[in-house]
């Protein structure tokens, strides 16, 4: 009895580190720029999560780049 818990402890101790181990989160990137391809500077960026509707909001940088 007392190998069997302890083979027990031992699997959800390894599953726990599998769980840990995945990552949820991604970097989004990217340039603004005009019809003529001229950067835009300053522009606000809103990404929403539609799955949880959370928002992240940005802004771009002097060369048009957001990230």
């Amino acid at each position: 009895m007392r190998l069997r818990a302890g083979r027990i402890s031992a699997l959800l101790a390894w599953a726990a580190l599998l769980v840990c181990a995945q990552e949820f989160r991604a970097t989004i990137n990217g340039t603004v720029t005009d019809p003529t391809g001229a950067v835009i500077p300053g522009v606000t960026i809103e990404i929403r999560n539609l799955a949880t509707n959370a928002v992240i909001t940005t802004q771009t940088n002097e060369a048009g780049l957001y990230v």
